[in-house]
């Protein structure tokens, strides 16, 4: 699991256009009471926003993928 997060976000850096939609995946995800119960969702959009930062993308397009996708 550790090799695919740190492939995942090696890639996600060097595409960083696609965080928007990863985000609103995994906040889509997250909404569901099972899927949300065995996945992470919290850790791994904190993780993302993360990235996000890092990489400077704006703040108000993330939030609006990250509510459309709740």
């Amino acid at each position: 699991m550790t090799e695919f997060m740190t492939g995942a976000t090696a890639w996600l850096a060097q595409h960083p256009h696609w965080i928007f939609l990863v985000v609103c995946g995994v906040a889509f995800l997250a909404s569901f009471f099972v899927i949300g119960v065995l996945m992470p969702g919290a850790v791994m959009l904190f993780a993302l926003a993360g990235l996000a930062g890092a990489l400077q993308l704006p703040l108000l397009p993330l939030l609006v993928f990250a509510a459309a996708g709740a």
